[in-house]
């Protein structure tokens, strides 16, 4: 006689171990499109004077006509910056 209640406890782990790696896939390509079409980012810079010291205070203008977004921010004591969040496009 065959027992069938094995069998079936294995085919139950193999379909189950089966659809956790068909979700974990479509997780990783959902992740890996989101980074290739952000739907949101900022702008990071440095400033430097010609001699390579840190601007401090500097306002930092940016904006986009396509998306009509207009901003502006401050470099830190480093130079650095960073915008508020806004829409994919090309920033001047």
């Amino acid at each position: 006689m065959f027992d069938w209640s094995g069998l079936l406890v294995r085919r139950s782990l193999s379909v189950g171990l089966l659809f956790v790696l068909i979700a974990l896939q479509i997780s990783l390509q959902a992740q890996e499109l989101a980074q290739e079409n952000p739907t949101a980012g900022t702008i990071r810079g440095t400033l430097r004077d010609d001699d390579g010291n840190p601007v401090e205070g500097a306002r930092v203008f940016f904006g986009s006509n396509a998306t009509e977004t207009r901003g502006v921010t401050r470099s830190g004591k480093d130079g650095s910056y960073v915008t508020e969040t806004g829409p994919p496009a090309i920033y001047t």
